[in-house]
């Protein structure tokens, strides 16, 4: 039967609960090959299809399995043969996936969202009366991309060497500012107890230097610093 996989966590770690379930309901188990340990299920298919539900349940299974350890995360929908077939995937990249949970031992990832001043266009549509108008518009527009890019600059260095001189990241990962962006957009791999401080922190640099709003939310399972993928 096809196996489905959540996560893979260090090897010693508690199995899932009996009673926990995964996707459409499937007992969730542990799996060990490698040297590591698999949270997996039974699936009847091959393939997983995405729904809303589905991608909620799976990072249900993975966060639970954070309350023994930081996992290194499956992208939802892997879907091998058999087990037989998972611990050859394992095996064959047991040592990526040994780096990674060490890459992320002991963290967890918080989000960190900051609302840019103004916005990435000019008002209006563009007017069409006349050529210099236009022109004036197109000015505009592109003076505005330019201050939010220098704003988001900015804050990147500002809270870049907040939580660097506090101590209280492991990495760091920005979103790029994309055209159209109202926002800052970072993702904080930082210790398991350095949590609040780091919500201490990144609030302070950005609302009492900046006075610019943050929000500021996780823990969640490191998905943006690893991922055990096909």
């Amino acid at each position: 039967m096809p196996t489905y996989l959540y996560c893979i966590i260090p090897a010693g770690c508690d199995p899932p609960a009996a009673s926990r379930r995964g996707v459409d309901a499937a007992p969730v188990r542990a799996l060990d090959a490698a040297g590591v340990s698999a949270w997996v299920s039974d699936t009847p298919n091959a393939s997983m299809s995405p729904s809303v539900a589905r991608a909620r349940v799976h990072d249900d299974v993975v966060r639970d399995a954070m309350a023994r350890a930081t996992p290194v995360p499956a992208r939802f929908g892997q879907v091998l043969a058999d087990d037989a077939a998972l611990a050859q995937w394992i095996d064959e990249r047991r040592e990526s996936l040994v780096e990674s949970l060490a890459r992320v031992r002991g963290c967890v990832e918080m989000s960190v969202r900051i609302l840019l001043a103004g916005h990435d266009a000019a008002p209006g549509q563009a007017p069409r009366e006349s050529g210099s108008a236009y022109l004036r518009w197109v000015r505009e527009r592109q003076q505005t991309r330019q201050s939010v890019t220098d704003q988001a600059e900015f804050l990147r260095r500002g809270v870049a060497r907040a939580v660097e001189e506090a101590g209280v990241v492991r990495e760091v990962r920005w979103a790029t500012v994309a055209p159209g962006a109202r926002s800052l957009e970072a993702a904080h791999l930082v210790p398991r107890d350095l949590v609040a401080r780091h919500r201490e922190v990144v609030r302070s640099a950005v609302e009492r230097d900046h006075r610019m709003k943050v929000m500021v939310s996780g823990p969640w399972a490191p998905y943006t610093f690893c991922a055990a993928g096909s």
